[in-house]
């Protein structure tokens, strides 16, 4: 899927300044996002998420007993990160947001409010299931996103490797496209947990 996103000074807010981001998804679908200072967007993950995910990659090979280069657990990764249309991050703290828009399947019909309900749910409660996940935590609540047929949010807090982390996920729906948007958060900079609450209070989706 072609995706463009472009960049443009919007305002000025109190002494923040804040660009608008756009991410065409189709023709016909495309998301208006906010960034706060700091925060930077791409279409290509950032270097950082791609080690991380080659690590993880390479674990999961070494226990077939399979070892393949470097080079080989890179492009693995950025192949599959590359399933998400954009990336919102903080170079800095390197906490980051992923985006992702799946078209429903041909004959698939659009989910209830339950199942998207459910998915939220299952996607919080998934996080257990992740390599030296401990003490997970998670909430379930509603959320309001403008332009979107329904949404659903989970905050989850749990300590990876010993080490505290925060996650935020959004799953929602608007025709033809289940979405979502995945918020990790290192716990480097407390200003990151304000920041993602701008970036989601500010999303529009324009449905035409």
């Amino acid at each position: 899927m072609k995706v463009v996103l472009f960049c443009t000074l919007l305002f000025l807010f109190f002494t923040n300044s804040l660009f608008a981001e756009t991410v065409e998804i189709s023709s016909s679908l495309r998301v208006h996002i906010v960034l706060p200072t700091g925060w930077v967007s791409n279409l290509d993950p950032p270097q950082f998420l791609v080690d991380e995910m080659a690590e993880h990659i390479k674990h999961n090979t070494e226990k077939k007993q399979r070892y393949p280069s470097n080079e080989q657990l890179q492009e693995a990764a950025r192949k599959r990160l590359k399933n998400n249309e954009a990336f919102l991050y903080n170079p800095v703290s390197q906490a980051f947001m992923s985006i992702d828009f799946s078209r429903l399947g041909q004959g698939d019909e659009a989910p209830s409010h339950k199942s998207i309900k459910l998915s939220t749910r299952y996607a919080g409660e998934s996080l257990s299931n992740e390599e030296g996940v401990t003490d997970l935590t998670t909430d379930n609540t509603n959320i309001d996103v403008l332009g979107a047929w329904y949404a659903h949010r989970f905050d989850s807090s749990y300590k990876h490797h010993g080490k505290p982390m925060a996650f935020t996920g959004v799953v929602g729906f608007v025709s033809p496209y289940w979405f979502y948007f995945y918020y990790t958060d290192y716990l480097n900079n407390k200003e990151d947990r304000i920041s993602v609450e701008k970036i989601l209070k500010s999303v529009r989706i324009e449905n035409r």
